[in-house]
């Protein structure tokens, strides 16, 4: 490239954003991308690391987005502040912005305070739909920037981003959307925003990508260099080899070269510079970047990665030990988990790094971005911070340099007690933990043998006394008196040596208690249940071994092996291949389990867990084994370019040589006859169960990712690596070609369709791809829905077609369970690692996965005590069991009210309101749904949707609807404290002023005798069914969410705001105050017998409780607030819906007939009798049969 003299040299910028006129801009990828995106009306979002140039690239994109006649408006949360902000203050703010930057024509302060009865997000849709939309009709673009700033807001900012998601979905009927879209730019990820994917813009939207300078696209530099360099682009090179493309650290290099104030020609002369350009940009950088970089860096960039690794304690250690692996390359051959990515996904801490800046990802690893930051954050540097987190940082440094052999650098008596103490609720490396770990079990046994030791000398000063008197009685009896004292006085020594010893022992055995207690709670929120089970056994046990009571410690324990029960479903482990499992397998008969994987060795386990036997032969890595349906052969195939027929003894019958260069999949035909299988550069081919080489299908040899044959064997699939999927028939016509993924289709199957049509089939086809995504297909091609199932790949996928759900495996370290139509199930958590395949038993019962944590585990299908249905995409405010019991209602902040099927399937939406519909009731016959909503009507609906009919007399916001036991009557309560009640015809009976606030809750008793309201002043009032008063009851120090009555009519309770819950007298007088919710209490109802209160908080609990107001159990699965609770008519079951958007099913039988420490041991006793990897100490837990 030549520079012309004459060409303006531009000015380096350094810090900030660049104005749009600014000739060293430098465009990359991501301007077209989002340019492109959002004038295509895609929701994009920029979430990267600070000094990308993401300010620039807002800039910049909006003045190309102006002069295409969209109109862009910007939302910069920073300007609106984080402190001291409420929720009311906060919305307002982006309210007022959007008027300011739109121009738009309303007082806003006299328009937001006219809608006072909304919610802020609703008031704030109002905004866009009723104002901004009708006033501009060009299309419309808002940037959300710095869009990390609420990630300190002291409060939720769920539904923001639902109302975000919300402009999309009306887009479908209401035509106006379509010119509204969004950006988001920050320093954050989509999961940190909100933690429930399902209420987030995200999975709508497109991830704009945006890294450094290549030097292609780095050429608006080369103008200011040319003045001083004789060789700008050599120059341009070798600073990019520094800043790695960088935008702030390129700008800064560059401006450096320029301020060297030196021309062309004295370049060549002057001594100084006599060196080639390389050495110039080193010097440069070294002088006024790296030497004392603390004191140098501005404007401040070094110092902002430095405090971001660093301002968390509770998180520095493990970052700066995940960054200390990446900068120590393994050994070869060898692998470092930390800095591999699989695919697109990353762990919390790997993502946090990336948001440093600090490292990048290229193809599957982290790597240092550049050279500067690998000079300035050295080894050096991480050993020096991590020595400056932990108390402990010399005696680890010192142990690790051991290899971990040298036991004298290990923690001991108070040290110890000071690290664990420090290392509560931070999360830290495996180093650590592993370092703790080997501390505590070090301790344990010198304490063990202290006590031992201990016990030994009292025996023998015991017997050295009983020998002494011995002698002394044969001396002579008559110094008996004078000696009986000395016998005495040794004895009351010995008696207090040992009580010295006893007291020290249950003072360590109690500390030891607390410990197991805290590992438990701490790896069951690490999502580790089964070690957490195992730690709250030996608490358990070992609190037996006190002879003392210790109440507060006992509650502990026992609070931390019931939290874990009530979720847990890792039921076993088989540990053995010494590298990654990528595949398992069930045989037909249950009674077996195949596992092959990075090692080239295949195992069969008994059910149990024991290993049968190791299969060899394969020469390199196994990727897919396959049982025959009929159970007579095992096929596995590898990257020896083999498949390899056994029989289910292990015995070698026949082996194949594929054409493929490799076996990456293969499935049986359901007639067990035929046996398919895929590779990297083959198209799919066929054999005969005997071995014999059939006519290969016919179609694309790019790569075969998955192969899969229909449940009737009339149709085979595959999944290929060009992104799409092919089906054929079975002898060898090819049907359709599967086209819409973004990534490598890795795995295929079929779904069944519940009830088939002439014009639906019988079966869907389903493919997953590395991107994450699930997609569902007609066979004809058309795509019926398309979900982003996983964070990452998914690599496997298992069907069961009895019970109609399938599993899939995903390189975000889960397992997840839907529907044959898409609706989650479950998850289930619990690998270090990818997960690499996942196979169903036949009876749908148990699951297997294999992990690249070299470790398959087996799985319960569902949790004995609860179950959850996902997808709930509102706020749910009530929930109600409706159809005798077989299904549940719920409605929230949306317009809708939605039916469930207690299997989790979805069975139907009524688009019920104009306005969030929060609270429903259903008749005393259970034919009838009252629904009440901020669109001031109530409506009655049959169940299957249809309307009966509407009341509108209301003249503010309805919020709480209740039927009298009679089911002609009907009452509810609004936003202005008043109460109406109607006939079920329609007819106004009584309207009165109950309240001066808004009435949350309001419900009629069983025998249709009085009526209570619950209000926003902290009271809860008693009425007669006229509307006259019988009593205020006071006592609640916030508002009061809930009431209700038990079944006979004779107890009332009442939830709060101020965390308690109160029972009074039908006539209003305080019989208990219940406590131990951390949080509002939303949610109460009566269990159908009387026996039974449930209520629920927005601590994510659910309590139940006996009709006394004594605690029976506490129910912890939610991930959220949890505001609504309700229990079935008929069956043990309770039912509760949480902010987390799931609805949980609570089996109430055999949550009260737990007894955790028996139901624990016979959860672990396979793995405890099996596994290899148990310490011989463990295999001693729970020694009496559960």
């Amino acid at each position: 490239m030549v520079i012309s003299a004459a060409q303006p040299a531009p000015s380096y910028q350094v810090g900030g954003s660049l104005p749009v006129n600014a000739a060293s801009y430098v465009q990359r990828a991501a301007d077209g991308d989002l340019l492109q995106g959002l004038l295509n009306g895609e929701f994009c979002y920029v979430l990267n690391a600070r000094q990308m140039g993401k300010s620039s690239l807002r800039v910049q994109t909006m003045a190309r987005l102006q002069q295409a006649g969209v109109r862009c408006g910007v939302v910069d949360m920073t300007a609106i502040g984080t402190q001291l902000v409420t929720p009311a203050q906060w919305y307002a703010s982006i309210a007022g912005l959007l008027c300011r930057t739109f121009q738009l024509p309303i007082n806003l302060v006299q328009w937001w305070r006219d809608r006072d009865h909304l919610s802020l997000p609703n008031r704030l849709d109002d905004l866009l739909e009723s104002v901004l939309l009708p006033h501009i009709a060009d299309p419309i673009v808002i940037f959300i920037d710095e869009i990390d700033s609420v990630l300190g807001l002291p409060f939720a900012t769920d539904d923001f981003f639902a109302l975000i998601r919300a402009c999309y979905n009306k887009r479908a009927d209401r035509p106006a959307y379509q010119r509204l879209t969004f950006a988001l730019l920050g320093v954050t990820t989509p999961s940190q925003l909100i933690a429930d994917k399902t209420r987030t813009p995200f999975n709508i939207g497109r991830a704009i990508a945006l890294s450094g300078f290549t030097l292609t696209e780095a050429t608006p530099l080369l103008p200011g260099l040319a003045a001083v360099v004789p060789d700008p682009i050599t120059t341009l090179r070798d600073i990019l080899d520094w800043t790695g493309g960088q935008p702030f650290l390129t700008q800064k290099v560059c401006q450096l070269v320029v301020q060297a104030e030196m021309g062309v020609e004295a370049w060549a002369t002057y001594p100084a510079w006599d060196e080639p350009p390389v050495t110039l940009v080193e010097r440069l950088i070294t002088t006024h970047i790296l030497e004392n970089w603390q004191t140098r860096d501005e404007p401040e960039h070094l110092r902002t990665i430095r405090d971001r690794l660093l301002y968390n304690e509770q998180r520095a250690g493990r970052l700066l030990g995940l960054y200390q692996q990446i900068l120590q390359p393994p050994a070869a051959g060898a692998a470092t988990e930390a800095a591999v990515l699989d695919s697109t996904i990353a762990s919390p801490d790997q993502m946090e790094l990336l948001l440093s800046g600090l490292v990048e990802q290229r193809h599957d690893r982290l790597q240092v971005k550049n050279r500067i930051y690998r000079q300035v954050f050295n080894l050096d540097w991480v050993i020096q911070q991590l020595a400056n987190l932990r108390p402990y940082g010399r005696s680890l440094q010192a142990w690790t340099d051991s290899d971990c052999a040298e036991a004298s650098w290990l923690l001991r008596g108070q040290p110890l007690e000071e690290a664990l103490t420090w290392a509560q609720n931070k999360s830290l490396s495996d180093m650590d933990y592993r370092f703790l770990a080997a501390s505590q079990a070090l301790a344990q046994q010198e304490i063990q043998a202290q006590l031992e030791a201990d016990r030994l000398q009292a025996v023998e000063a015991t017997l050295y006394l009983e020998q002494q008197r011995s002698r002394e009685q044969r001396r002579n009896l008559r110094r008996q008196r004078g000696l009986l004292g000395v016998v005495t006085a040794v004895l009351c020594v010995a008696i207090g040596l040992g009580i010295v010893a006893y007291q020290q022992y249950q003072q360590t055995a109690v500390s030891e208690v607390k410990a197991l207690a805290l590992s438990s709670e701490a790896l069951f929120a690490s999502h580790k249940g089964f070690d957490a089970v195992l730690q709250a056994i030996k608490a358990k046990e070992r609190l037996h071994q006190l002879t003392t009571a210790n109440p507060d410690l006992e509650a502990k324990v026992d609070a931390a092996l019931w939290r874990v029960l009530l979720s847990i479903q890792e039921k076993n482990r088989l540990d053995g291949h010494p590298a990654a499992v990528l595949t398992v397998d069930f045989s037909p008969d249950q009674q077996q389990i195949a596992t092959a994987g990075v090692d080239g060795a295949i195992k069969l386990w008994r059910s149990d867990g024991t290993l049968v036997k190791t299969l060899t032969g394969h020469q390199s890595v196994v990727r897919s084994l396959k049982f025959s349906p009929d159970g007579t052969l095992l096929a596995s195939g590898g990257d020896d370019r083999t498949i390899r027929l056994w029989r289910p003894d292990g015995t070698l019958i026949k082996t194949l040589r594929p054409q493929a260069s490799a076996i990456w999949s293969m499935a049986f035909s359901p007639d067990s006859q035929l046996l398919a299988s895929g590779g990297p550069d083959s198209s799919v081919e066929l054999w005969s169960r005997t071995g014999t080489r059939l006519q290969p299908l016919p179609g694309k040899s790019a790569g075969v990712r998955g192969v899969a044959f229909s449940p009737d064997g009339e149709l085979i699939a595959a999944g290929n690596t060009d992104a799409s999927a092919s089906l054929w028939r079975r002898d060898g016509t090819f049907l359709q070609l599967f086209q819409g993924h973004e990534a490598a289709v890795q795995a295929i199957g079929f779904g069944l369709v519940p009830a088939p049509t002439p014009e639906t089939g019988k079966y869907t086809f389903i493919s997953a791809s590395a991107d994450g995504v699930i997609k569902f297909w007609r066979l004809d091609g058309t795509v019926i829905k398309s979900i982003q199932a996983h964070q990452a790949g998914i690599w496997g996928l298992s069907f069961h077609y009895p019970n109609l759900f399938f599993a899939s495996a995903s390189h975000d370290k889960t397992v997840k369970l839907w529907s044959m139509e898409g609706q989650e199930l479950g998850v289930l958590q619990g690998h270090d690692a990818s997960v690499w395949g996942v196979a169903i038993r036949p009876d749908g019962q148990a699951i297997a996965s294999a992990g690249a944590d070299n470790r398959v585990i087996l799985w319960q299908t569902q949790s004995a005590f609860q179950r959850a249905i996902h997808g709930v995409n509102d706020l749910t405010l009530r929930l109600l069991f409706i159809q005798q019991g077989r299904a549940i209602a719920t409605a929230g902040n949306r317009k809708t009210i939605h039916f469930w099927n207690l299997d989790g399937t979805p069975q139907r939406v009524i688009n019920a309101h104009a306005a969030s519909s929060g609270r429903l009731a259903l008749s005393p016959d259970g034919q009838t749904l009252a629904s009440v909503s901020e669109d001031r009507t109530l409506k009655l609906w049959r169940l299957d949707g249809s309307l009966l009919q509407t009341f509108t007399d209301a003249t503010t916001a309805l919020i709480a609807v209740t039927w009298h036991p009679d089911g002609q009557r009907i009452a509810a309560s609004s936003a202005d404290g008043s109460l109406w009640m109607w006939r079920r015809d329609g007819q106004l009976l009584h309207h009165w002023q109950a309240h001066q606030v808004p009435v949350w809750d309001v419900k009629f008793s069983p025998d249709g005798q009085r009526l209570v309201s619950s209000a926003n002043d902290s009271t809860v009032r008693l009425w007669r069914v006229d509307g006259q008063s019988i009593a205020t009851l006071r006592g609640h120090k916030a508002v009061v969410w809930g009431v209700a009555f038990s079944p006979d009519s004779q107890l009332l309770v009442s939830s709060s705001g101020d965390t308690t819950v109160k029972l009074w007298t039908r006539e209003g007088q305080l019989i208990k105050t219940l406590g131990g919710h951390k949080a509002a209490v939303w949610g109460v109802d009566f269990s159908p017998d009387g026996r039974l209160l449930a209520t629920a908080s927005i601590d994510e609990t659910v309590k139940l409780w006996d009709r006394k107001g004594q605690l029976l159990a506490t129910l912890e699965g939610h991930q959220s607030g949890v505001r609504a609770v309700a229990f079935h008519p008929t069956l043990p079951l309770l039912a509760s819906a949480g902010d987390d958007q799931t609805i949980r099913l609570w089996n109430l039988d055999q949550i009260l007939q737990l007894q955790p420490l028996p139901y624990a041991c016979q959860w672990v006793q396979d793995y405890l009798a099996t596994n290899p990897t148990v310490e011989p100490g463990d295999r001693a837990l729970c020694p009496h049969p559960p």
